[in-house]
């Protein structure tokens, strides 16, 4: 080994003895700092320690709403030292949810636990990939609330109330009694649910913050992407139903000729609201460039359009699909740079 090599290895520990002394008095100062201001300080440590890679993370405390602060300091080819504070006010971290079901147990039911590397399992056999993606979305945009300050933001009464009768409509829950059944039924409180419910109100903050200026200039440039159409689709097991029943249904409404053949044939029938972006490809010219009312095969599948506009100007509800595509590419490019990470046994 060369005396170099060998300075080095002898100044490591010093150096992240250094770090470490750095790091606590940031830590200290981080207990009262929203989470853009700790991840900048953890930059800002990092630049003044090179070779040092110093991770954040983060807690709120669901009843006070704080964040509480731990960090990781690594030095490649030495190790990795982690600093954690608890100022009066929290609960130190071995007790931090000590009254919960347990850090592994996602849900008992008489006693029997489901822990949470077991429910992962659940939604790998059930390729339950939409559920995943909702967590993780969740995620990112308690994330995204936090970089840009809106997670301690008061909300608004009048949009929470919107908000609470939009869910309880979406519900299905008009009478008080069913609303008040929903909630035992899931050991929740009114209180609980609001909480949950100013989340979603600051979450529609966040889109409407990214997406603002974005919205005129996306429709000036996709307006041809913009027209709508309305469809009825039928899919058969095989091409040559599919072309039997577009010969009825020139005849006869497309729906009652699929309502006989589903007694005995595998057919599944939908109406469709498309935009021409999001139309498939293989029906798109069908649905959008064929004269009204043409009934047509593509492969096992029958189409009727019975509905269809020219976007022409920037209505509230284009101007409502355009901001919710712009958010959903938001977040999917926030999603790419993202480290995801499912834990495992």
């Amino acid at each position: 080994m060369t005396n170099a090599a060998a300075s080095a290895l002898r100044s490591d520990p010093e150096d992240l003895t250094a770090a470490v002394a750095d790091a606590f008095t940031a830590l200290l100062e981080l207990q009262a700092a929203a989470p853009q201001h700790a991840r900048h300080a953890c930059r800002q440590l990092e630049s003044r320690h090179p070779g040092t890679t110093v991770l954040l993370s983060a807690q709120r405390e669901r009843w006070s709403g704080a964040h509480h602060y731990d960090l990781v300091l690594h030095k490649p080819g030495l190790g990795a030292a982690t600093l954690a504070f608890c100022a009066d006010r929290h609960a130190p971290w071995m007790t931090r949810n000590a009254s919960r079901l347990g850090d592994d147990v996602l849900v008992r039911i008489d006693g029997v636990p489901l822990r949470v590397d077991d429910a992962i399992d659940l939604l790998d056999l059930a390729h339950d990939a939409g559920l995943r993606g909702k967590l993780e979305t969740a995620l990112l945009i308690a994330d995204a609330l936090d970089d840009l300050g809106i997670a301690a933001q008061p909300v608004d009464d009048a949009a929470l109330q919107r908000a609470l009768d939009d869910w309880r409509v979406a519900h299905g829950l008009f009478e008080a009694t069913a609303f008040d059944s929903w909630l035992d039924d899931r050991g929740l409180t009114l209180v609980v649910l609001e909480r949950m419910l100013e989340q979603q109100v600051r979450a529609r903050t966040l889109r409407d913050r990214v997406t603002a200026d974005q919205i005129e200039p996306f429709f000036e440039a996709h307006r041809a992407d913009l027209d709508r159409a309305v469809a009825s689709v039928a899919r058969l097991a095989t091409a040559e139903q599919a072309r039997e029943v577009a010969r009825r249904a020139t005849t006869e409404r497309l729906a009652s000729v699929v309502e006989q053949l589903a007694l005995d044939r595998d057919v599944d029938f939908r109406i469709h609201r498309w935009r021409r972006a999001e139309c498939p490809t293989e029906l798109r010219a069908l649905a959008f460039d064929a004269p009204l009312a043409t009934v047509g095969v593509v492969g096992t599948t029958v189409l009727h359009v019975t509905a269809r506009s020219r976007c022409t100007e920037l209505d509230d509800a284009t101007r409502r699909y355009i901001r919710d595509r712009l958010f959903a590419d938001w977040l999917a490019a926030r999603r790419a740079k993202a480290r995801i990470e499912w834990r495992r046994a």
